[in-house]
């Protein structure tokens, strides 16, 4: 549960990057940040999920519909609304094979094996887990929302069926379900936790980004923190530890000065 917890965290921080840099990321923002090695596969479903939620990846074109939270039409206000976007979700997904208990046993043992059926893993499990986050609904999250987070904590439960052996297609589906509902509740309540100081941290961001913004516009050159400083009315550490946020990736500051 660590190594879910720290990808949380480190998804969170690239979204901080990203707000500090005319919402975009770079791929090696996003590769450098991860502290644990990522297959390619991996890579792909994080890029996806971030360009989902408007991030621009760059040199990014590839498919966000498993992350894209659908709109759903207002018929009615409160759990009406949510019931709909279920349904108009799960006839998305009526496209979808259909896999049997035994086929994802087949799926499993072939992934411990070292074959590449990750996403026809992850792919089988997509209606569940729309059953799967429901009782999470209670804490505020909108089904839209919880979906979203729970297909991206998917790609990290299905790597952690390598270190676990499973007799059944429903054992490796009990499995997947208690890690997503952990992960997801430990998302949903890390924002419910954090959101007003992440709401604080991110205008200081933003302000911080359109000062250097303006200064570059007016000087034409990268720009000093000791500029940045006495342009927001703030001390040189403060500066500093408003930048160190971001991983000093701030365009168009000039960091040896």
């Amino acid at each position: 549960m660590d190594e879910q917890k720290i990808f949380i965290d480190t998804i969170e921080s690239l979204k901080v990057l990203a707000a500090a840099n005319n919402n975009s990321l770079s791929k090696k923002d996003i590769e450098d940040a991860f502290d644990m090695p990522l297959n390619d596969e991996q890579k792909q479903m994080i890029f996806a999920y971030l360009a989902a939620g408007n991030i621009k990846v760059e040199d990014f074109s590839g498919d966000t519909s498993m992350f894209e939270k659908k709109e759903s039409v207002e018929i009615e206000a409160g759990d009406g609304e949510e019931h709909h976007f279920l349904d108009m979700y799960k006839d998305e997904l009526k496209e979808l094979k259909t896999y049997s208990a035994a086929e994802i046993l087949g799926l499993y043992r072939d992934f411990a094996a070292g074959k590449d059926t990750k996403e026809e893993l992850i792919k089988a499990h997509l209606v569940a887990v729309t059953e799967w986050v429901k009782p999470l609904r209670d804490k505020g999250t909108s089904m839209s929302d919880l979906i979203g987070e729970a297909n991206l904590c998917l790609i990290t439960a299905v790597d952690d069926l390598k270190h676990e052996e499973f007799s059944s297609g429903e054992a490796v589906s009990e499995f997947l379900e208690d890690e997503v509902i952990e992960y997801v509740t430990i998302m949903v309540n890390s924002e419910d936790e954090s959101l007003m100081v992440e709401n604080v941290v991110l205008d200081r961001v933003n302000e911080l980004n359109e000062t250097v913004n303006k200064l570059y516009s007016k000087y034409l050159r990268p720009v000093t923190i000791k500029e940045i400083a006495k342009e927001m009315n703030i001390n040189e550490e403060e500066a500093e530890n408003i930048i160190r946020i971001c991983g000093n990736k701030i365009k168009n500051i000039d960091y040896l000065n």
